[in-house]
């Protein structure tokens, strides 16, 4: 349609552009909507965790209705052949700390991208080994579902099932209640210290663990992928607190415990140098794998920066690509076989060792320049081997000196970036847009703004 010529001469008023002050507000606003809290990094108990075919004789013995599938059907968390002999490292992890119900029930709870549903509560009594594990468990905090006002089991319309990971189990049953997150003084919002979910959230609350030292806070995608209840991703997102569903992770340096993060809604500018650059999915929408929805990312080269060499030696070949999960709930990198020895090769003094792995001069420690790279679409992030070498305090009365490890470890099948590789990233997860963002971590301060756009 032809639109007409008007009698009257039609006014044209000039375009008007929001002011300095409005557009500093409608930034405030939005970062008004970001949470930032710490993640607070644990050091090992050392204490070994049984093999994955224990873990499943012992929970089929465990409940009589250990054949009982969850609400969300499969969920399986990472169950890649991980080696025992890193399991013992399992409870070395990235900490958030969160309040439940009314009165508030502290818990910290391991911070896991490669899992979806959050739960709480694995039984103290039940840890095995050492009374180090059990002390451990019951310092991060405990929920007891009859002392809030808020709290309401759902096994009605979702039933208990088990949960399984690379390391354990856990049998849940269901609860919704109220969550509050308690961020930073020095927070961007300025409405205050913390923020409480309108409405309650659903999680689940451990009956019976294997291998589990704490819970899981899951940041993997939640309904409508992994599981049909909102997770708690999908709850933030959902009752307004941040205006995507983004968050971003810094690990922080080895050494300093306080110096991890989480953002929620937001990124920080001083925690990364350089470009943060958006990698899309791999197979993003694809159950192929083992039925579960990650965040896999393409790896086109991994290579070796001696100290004192300016020249980056691959160990992988011309034509590698494989796909990785950054996954924070792992604390060793899982690579390719072949990739594995090869990267090997540049530590002649590792020794392996029975329960460690392989067991490094702690002198590499002060190697400064020496690097250990992963190249992805359009960057390389570049670990410092003071970063991916993994280091386990002395714990035993007989030791007196930090072990250092490497940080890597040899499989056939599901490889992981796990936290020696993190130490030495900016990660942004965008679920919406089915991207991981990486940059190079550093550590600059703190200036948090929302991601939104």
């Amino acid at each position: 349609m032809v639109a007409l010529a008007s009698s009257e001469p039609e006014s044209n008023p000039a375009i008007r552009f929001p002011s300095r002050a409005e557009r500093q507000f409608q930034a405030e606003q939005q970062n008004s909507q970001v949470l930032r809290m710490p993640l607070r990094r644990r050091p090992p108990t050392r204490v070994m965790v049984p093999a994955r075919e224990d873990v499943e004789e012992r929970r089929t013995r465990a409940e009589p209705s250990s054949t009982t599938a969850t609400a969300t059907g499969p969920n399986p968390h990472p169950t890649p052949n991980k080696s025992n002999l890193t399991a013992m490292f399992q409870d070395v992890a990235y900490g958030i700390k969160i309040w439940i119900g009314t009165p508030e029930q502290s818990v910290i709870l391991d911070f896991d991208t490669g899992s979806s549903e959050t739960w709480v509560d694995p039984p103290c009594t039940m840890m095995e080994g050492s009374g180090a594990y059990e002390e451990l468990c019951r310092s991060l905090g405990s929920y007891i579902p009859i002392a809030s006002q808020d709290g309401k089991s759902v096994n009605d319309t979702c039933g208990p099932g088990w949960i399984s990971y690379g390391s354990g189990a856990t049998y849940v049953t269901y609860f919704r209640d109220t969550v509050t997150f308690f961020v930073d003084p020095f927070d961007v919002s300025g409405v205050g210290n913390h923020f409480k979910l309108s409405k309650p959230v659903q999680f689940g609350v451990a009956t019976w663990a294997e291998g589990m030292v704490s819970g899981i806070f899951g940041a993997a995608y939640g309904v409508g992928y992994n599981q049909n209840y909102s997770s708690f991703i999908d709850e933030i997102y959902n009752q307004g607190l941040v205006l995507d569903k983004d968050f971003s992770v810094s690990l922080g340096s080895v050494g300093e415990e306080e110096a991890g993060e989480v953002v929620f809604g937001g990124i920080d500018l001083k925690k990364f140098v350089g470009p943060l650059q958006g990698i899309p999915l791999s197979s993003q929408l694809s159950r192929q794998a083992d039925g579960y929805y990650r965040y896999w990312i393409n790896v086109t080269a991994i290579s070796v920066t001696r100290p004192g060499s300016c020249l980056s030696v691959p160990v992988t070949n011309s034509s590698f690509s494989e796909r990785f999960l950054p996954d924070t709930g792992t604390t060793m990198t899982y690579l390719p076989e072949e990739v594995f020895y090869n990267l090997l090769s540049y530590f002649p003094d590792a020794e392996p060792v029975p329960s460690y792995g392989y067991v490094l001069n702690c002198a590499h420690l002060y190697d400064e320049g020496g690097y250990v790279s992963f190249t992805f679409d359009g960057i390389t992030i570049h670990v410092p081997w003071n970063q991916f070498i993994f280091q386990v305090p002395p714990i035993f009365r007989d030791e007196k000196d930090v072990i250092c490890i490497l940080g890597a470890v040899p499989t056939d099948a599901f490889f992981i970036l796990g936290d020696t590789f993190l130490r030495g990233a900016y990660a942004l997860f965008r679920q919406q847009e089915h991207k991981v963002y990486l940059a190079q971590y550093s550590d600059c301060g703190t200036h948090v703004v929302s991601s939104h756009g």
